[in-house]
């Protein structure tokens, strides 16, 4: 199978951690869940089609402060679909109350976790 080229979006050290060698990483620390929607939200209306999840997957994962989409490397022509899954995808977040900045360490560590975990859930399917 041909490996598909992808770049990650995220404000996720763990997960910019994991894949800079291997892959493009665009890491925005100490940027919010929306910032990345807004820089996803960007890429795609330059023509990259949207390859993970914009939006969370369970409303208990809107308390993670922590977000990372795939996007394709590649620009696409007909992107109209994937232009309106993320404008949708930044209208829910807006409307979502936002994660509180006073977790432990040990919630941000986990929060990182859960967030890493639903990415490599997301990238298995281009790695092969």
């Amino acid at each position: 199978m041909n490996k598909m080229k992808y770049i990650i979006i995220t404000n996720n050290r763990k997960v910019a951690n994991l894949y800079q060698e291997t892959n493009q990483v665009k890491f925005y620390e100490f940027k919010d869940f929306l910032h990345i929607l807004d820089k996803v939200q960007e890429q795609v209306y330059e023509g990259r089609k949207l390859l993970s999840d914009p939006i969370i997957s369970h409303l208990e994962d809107a308390k993670n402060p922590f977000k990372s989409v795939i996007v394709s490397k590649e620009c696409f022509e007909d992107n109209q679909e994937f232009k309106r899954i993320i404008d949708l995808a930044v209208k829910i977040a807006t409307q979502l109350e936002r994660p509180h900045d006073n977790y432990s360490e040990e919630e941000l560590e986990a929060f990182r976790f859960i967030d890493l975990k639903l990415l490599q859930e997301s990238s298995h399917a281009f790695d092969d």
